[in-house]
């Protein structure tokens, strides 16, 4: 005799409607995460996060972290003048950023070429300057001996 018993499609509706309504209570202690295509993450929540898994919450707050960098490193380099502090500043704040994995290190590769460059064509953009304007300093001394 076999133990196995022929499953009706009635006892199959069943599981169905059972499993489809336990889905929709236990919808609320999941990740709120939507992908693009409408499906929504079905990991639990963390009990830390209100809204999302582990993998979510991590990806929000590297993002978070990376906007937050991003707009500290941006008020070295909206001024007028930018000074070696200002630069020596900006990377020192970027550099944990990167060891901490909030900036990819391909980003951080980039902004360090930037800032590499950055000094050069400031010291030839001086250059420029004298060799074209003089040095301030010589016409300053000029302008005093004149008066």
């Amino acid at each position: 005799m076999s133990s196995l018993k022929a499953v009706g499609r009635s006892t199959a509706a069943r599981k169905v409607g059972r499993l489809t309504a336990t889905n929709k209570t236990d919808r609320v202690s999941l990740c709120i995460f939507s992908f693009s295509d409408g499906r929504r993450c079905r990991t639990p929540r963390l009990r830390d996060n209100p809204h999302f898994c582990f993998y979510h919450a991590q990806k929000e707050a590297r993002a978070r972290t990376a906007q937050k960098l991003g707009k500290d490193l941006a008020s070295f380099f909206s001024g007028d003048y930018l000074s070696a502090c200002d630069l020596s500043t900006a990377l020192a704040r970027l550099i944990p950023a990167v060891v901490r994995g909030d900036v990819k290190p391909r980003a951080a590769r980039t902004v360090a070429y930037l800032a590499q460059t950055l000094p050069q064509s400031i010291h030839i953009s001086q250059h420029e300057y004298i060799e074209r304007w003089g040095s301030v300093r010589r016409k300053a001394d000029a302008s005093l001996r004149s008066a």
